[in-house]
């Protein structure tokens, strides 16, 4: 070991491994994963606006987790979804109505 290496860490690793990952170089030319969004063509103003909004009306309920929604997820946006869906609802045990779970799913406790 030189004065640079504090610590040789090939004789650890198992024989025969693959060789390490090629160096990082940039991004591709042509790059299609998601994240590479115009910056200057972002509503950020908009986005503001809309977690405000939401906020304000909604923010309490931030510190239950929303349960209060039930365990299939925040119940706004799913009657929202389903009323803007044409298709039928995913499940007949997701009730948008009610929070409590349909006939063949209650159990009894004796």
């Amino acid at each position: 070991m030189n004065e640079t290496t504090l610590f040789d860490f090939a004789p650890l690793f198992a024989p025969n491994l693959p060789p390490p990952a090629a160096k990082w170089n940039g991004f591709a030319k042509y790059n299609f994963i998601g994240g590479h969004n115009d910056a200057d063509r972002l509503p950020l103003g908009g986005l503001i606006k809309a977690m405000n909004d939401v906020l304000t009306r909604e923010g309490r309920t931030l510190a239950t987790y929303g349960v209060a929604s039930g365990p299939l997820g925040y119940r706004p946006l799913r009657e929202f979804l389903a009323q803007s869906s044409s298709a039928p609802p995913a499940s007949p045990a997701m009730p948008m109505k009610s929070s409590s779970p349909p006939a063949r799913c209650r159990r009894s406790i004796s």
